[in-house]
């Protein structure tokens, strides 16, 4: 079971790194066209030019990973990436931002925006001055951009939705039953809706299955690991946790500190192990105390502690 967690644990990151790159392909391919027509300031000696990317907060895995990723994809195509984040989604700043980039005349912007609206006015004027305006993951649909480019959401909770029920299938020896959080990362954040449609799209197929959904704010990790600990104290039965974004499981570590302590240990191959523990937990136990003691005797037993 342990190496069956870790198989669809990899399995899943490698899905969302894999879109972001066909993701980052296409944004290159369509930086090079909408370039070619634009008006921009020439480019500097040895670089095609300077490209913007716009991110909403570097307080995620995806974030951080997206903004990588996109850098060294325009750096590889030859373009100047210079990268800059909107604090912790702050759309204010994000608006200077782009009045920033607009200033420097940029060969293009490419936009992750925190407020898709409260944007509009700022990606109208970019347009107007000849600069493309590439919109990455968060549509913006009340003005015109010249290119949307967005991962599949529908399709990764889907996938991730098929892990739950293989793991309570195999859990319960072929009955797919028990009860699921799902943690998403925003009620409005079109994304994070998807990434619920397509986990319900497979979950609910299973009536054995309880699910509640709860919401970690705007993407707030502190928020999730109260979520998180509020349920599993009401609910210790609980089999399964479906966080809507990587930083939202990393945030319910704050649960698992105390055995972390003890162990003692601060290796994350450790605590990785002790999600998959908790998720495999036999129903009986059913106490908080139960809980860290099941946790702390099974990892001591895995690693020889």
């Amino acid at each position: 079971m342990e190496e069956q967690m870790k198989a669809r644990k990899g399995s899943h990151n490698m899905i969302k790194r894999t879109l972001l790159g066909v993701t980052s392909v296409a944004v290159i391919s369509l930086v090079a066209a909408a370039c070619s027509g634009s008006s921009a300031s020439p480019s500097s000696e040895g670089s095609k030019g300077v490209v913007y990317y716009l991110s909403p907060s570097q307080t995620d895995e995806f974030q951080v990973f997206a903004s990588t990723m996109i850098e060294d994809f325009l750096t590889e195509a030859g373009y100047e990436a210079k990268v800059l984040s909107a604090g912790s989604e702050d759309s204010t700043l994000q608006q200077n931002q782009l009045d920033t980039a607009i200033a420097q005349k940029p060969k293009a912007i490419i936009l992750e925006a925190v407020d898709p609206v409260a944007i509009v006015s700022g990606v109208d004027q970019a347009r107007q001055a000849g600069i493309p305006v590439i919109v990455f993951e968060r549509i913006i649909s009340d003005t015109t951009v010249d290119f949307t480019s967005i991962t599949n959401n529908f399709v990764s909770g889907a996938s991730g939705g098929q892990a739950v029920v293989d793991f309570l299938k195999a859990k319960y020896g072929g009955d797919v039953k028990g009860r699921v959080l799902s943690i998403e990362g925003s009620a409005s954040d079109p994304g994070s809706i998807n990434l619920e449609a397509g986990f319900r799209s497979i979950i609910d197929k299973y009536p054995d299955v309880t699910v509640d959904t709860k919401t970690a704010g705007n993407w707030d990790g502190a928020v999730a690991a109260s979520v998180a600990d509020d349920y599993l104290t009401v609910n210790p039965d609980t089999d399964y946790i479906f966080a809507g974004g990587g930083f939202l499981g990393i945030s319910i570590i704050p649960i698992l500190e105390a055995v972390m302590d003890a162990l003692p240990s601060t290796d994350g191959d450790v605590l990785n192990v002790l999600e998959d523990i908790l998720n495999e937990m036999p129903r009986f136990v059913a106490t908080r105390e139960e809980v860290f003691g099941f946790l702390l005797g099974t990892a001591r037993e895995r690693f020889d502690l």
